[in-house]
């Protein structure tokens, strides 16, 4: 089985005021923007490091309903 989001596609997308969010697009889902990187490096490392995550997924294992652990500085999730 494979990860929700392995066939996902990313995209860095710039906001205003110079900050910047990666819009996320998964077969029959609806997009989702990831919000808010400081830079655009910022926001490639952040989908570097979510294709990691989504090749790591083991099928079975239980994941918390919160999704992946997120610091002070980690971006937000919205439904585009």
């Amino acid at each position: 089985m494979l990860h929700p989001q392995a066939e996902a596609s990313y995209r860095v997308v710039a906001l205003e005021e110079g900050k910047f969010a990666v819009e996320v697009r998964a077969p029959e889902a609806e997009p989702a923007l990831v919000t808010t990187f400081g830079s655009s490096a910022d926001a490639e490392a952040w989908i570097t490091e979510q294709k990691a995550r989504i090749l790591a997924y083991k099928p079975g294992r239980r994941y918390s309903s919160g999704g992946f652990k997120q610091s002070a500085a980690s971006p937000g999730v919205s439904s585009k």
